[in-house]
Formats: structure tokens, C-alpha cells, sequence
């Protein structure tokens, strides 16, 4: 055997001696995850394509798979794993174990990301908007109310608020102000003026929702009764909504109810409705702009 065959053969048992130690060190109780990656990166000095060196280091750098574990020794992992497939190609415990990774590190990522301020409103629950009006091209909320109630919603704006002392909050009776962090630092979203209505300020309240993604203010008015209780915006100034008021909305429930009612009892099944009831729904459909009005539908839904 000539020497270089020598040098070889030593080489190779120097690799797996090490990679078999860096298994020893996994498989400890508890597991000895620094051992066993300096047995790895050993191993993979004398042999940089050693499958079972890559695959036992990247098992060192997830330790086990333990939450928390930062991004950046994923990735680490999966760079090993990666160079062992492209070594062995048909290795099904190689592929699987850079898959389970990948998908870790894919849910980090998307746990991580910051949805834009549509994306996040889309995920508002409609009853929170309900009567209100869109607002967030021009002034970076959406908001909805009810007869007792003022709902103000808005969505971060490329950066996740760590804690509610982050946001100011200035509350009067008929003034408000609110600032809101932003990805850039030196242009937060700032709210501020003279409220449309009175409210009630120790019942007013605001909270963080959706792991710092939405602010949600909740806003008392200070006139219930029929005659004030409707918000036409929030603050003064602002674009007003074309919702109806509550009485409004009341009557336009009971017509929609009464009319499919009417036009149910009047046609055969399978039928169009008549000159009449056809009427009555052109009349509904010009009184709620924006609502899709049909008949055996009574829900406004879809109103905004």
C-alpha cells in the first residue's frame, strides 16, 4: 500500500471516528449539543462531504428542535442538510430532515412578517364596521360604530407594535389624539383633531390586537338617543360615511323583510317578481348605496 493510500485510509477513519463521537454526544442525557457540533466540524474538515458529518452537525445545530431556537441556526442546519442531499441525492432521512426544516424556518419567516395595512384590515371581523366607513388611503384607519359605540381600527403600518406604551393616547371629550409607531421612525401615524360627537372618557378604551398588528379604540358616546346617536366620521373633517342611521337601518330591515314577505306569498315559486315588488326592490337598492339588495336576502352584511 503506498502512502498516499495510507494517508487516505487514516483520513477517512479520522472523519468517522469523529462523526461517530459527535453521535455519542447526541444521543447523551442530556444531549451535549457544542460537543457534538465540534465533533461535526472535525469530521468535516478531513471530509467536508461527509454525509453523516453534515447531517449529525445539523442535528446539533437544532438541538433537538427547541422552540425559540434562533433563525440563524436553522438556516445553518439546513445548509448542511442541503449539501448532504446534493452528496446523496437518494438519502430519504437527508431529504426528509431539510424538508421539516425548511417549513420551520417558512413559519419563523411568516410569523415574522408584517402584513400591509390592507391585508390586515381584511381581517377585521365585520361587525366592528358595521355603520362606519373606510378611511385608510386617506387617514390610515377603518372604522365602524353602534348606537352606544364608536369602533376605531387601525393597522400598522410596516412594523409590529412591541407593547402598548409605544403608542400615545390623548383623550378629552371632544378630542382626540393618537400616535402610532411606523417602520420608519421618524414618520409615525399620528391621528389627531376634534371628534365629530362628544364621547364619555373614562369609558373610552384602546388595545393591541393581532400580536401589535391593530390598534382598536373604542370610543363612548357621550348621545345615545335616536335623534344623535349616528356618527356621520370620527374625527372632524374626515370623509363622512354614507351608512345609514340606526332608525335608518331599522326601517330598511323591516322593508326588505316586508317586501320579500309580500312578493313570496304573491308569485308562484320559480317565478320574477311583479311590477310592484319590483319596484319596492329598485326603491331599496337607491336607499342603500353599496348594499346588495335581493330578494330573500334581508342581511346588510355587506353595507360599509
Amino acid at each position: 500500500m503506498g502512502k498516499a493510500q495510507v494517508n487516505d485510509t487514516n483520513m477517512v477513519l479520522v472523519c468517522t471516528l469523529h462523526a461517530n463521537l459527535a453521535a455519542v454526544f447526541l444521543e447523551a442525557s442530556p444531549p451535549e449539543w457544542q460537543s457534538a457540533k465540534a465533533a461535526a466540524d472535525l469530521a468535516l474538515a478531513v471530509n467536508p462531504r461527509s454525509v453523516k458529518a453534515l447531517y449529525r452537525r445539523a442535528q446539533a445545530r437544532l438541538e433537538d428542535g427547541r422552540e425559540g431556537l434562533p433563525a440563524e441556526a436553522m438556516c445553518a442546519a439546513l445548509d448542511d442538510l442541503r449539501c448532504a442531499e446534493e452528496v446523496e441525492p437518494g438519502n430519504e432521512q437527508v431529504r426528509l430532515e431539510a424538508e421539516r426544516v425548511a417549513r420551520r424556518i417558512a413559519a419563523l419567516e411568516e410569523a415574522r412578517r408584517v402584513p400591509g395595512p390592507l391585508e390586515i384590515a381584511g381581517g377585521i371581523q365585520p361587525h366592528l364596521l358595521e355603520r362606519g366607513g373606510d378611511c385608510l388611503l386617506t387617514h390610515g384607519y377603518v372604522w365602524g360604530q353602534t348606537a352606544e359605540r364608536v369602533h376605531v381600527l387601525v393597522p400598522a403600518r410596516g412594523l409590529r407594535v412591541p407593547q402598548a406604551s409605544c403608542i400615545t393616547w390623548e383623550l378629552r371629550a371632544q378630542a382626540l389624539r393618537v400616535v402610532m409607531p411606523a417602520a420608519d421612525p421618524a414618520a409615525p401615524l399620528v391621528l389627531e383633531g376634534r371628534l365629530c360627537r362628544p364621547v364619555r372618557p373614562d369609558d373610552c378604551s384602546w388595545q393591541l390586537e393581532d400580536r401589535g398588528l391593530l390598534l382598536h379604540v373604542e370610543l363612548s358616546k357621550r348621545d345615545t338617543s335616536p335623534e344623535a346617536e349616528h356618527w356621520p366620521c370620527v374625527w372632524a373633517g374626515h370623509p363622512e360615511t354614507r351608512a345609514p342611521t340606526g332608525e335608518e337601518q331599522e326601517r330598511l330591515l323591516d322593508m326588505a323583510s316586508a317586501a320579500c314577505a309580500a312578493e313570496r306569498s304573491e308569485e308562484p315559486r320559480g317565478e320574477a317578481p311583479n311590477a310592484n315588488a319590483q319596484e319596492t326592490l329598485r326603491r331599496l337598492r337607491e336607499m342603500c348605496p353599496g348594499v346588495s339588495v335581493e330578494w330573500g336576502d334581508t342581511s346588510l352584511d355587506d353595507f360599509r
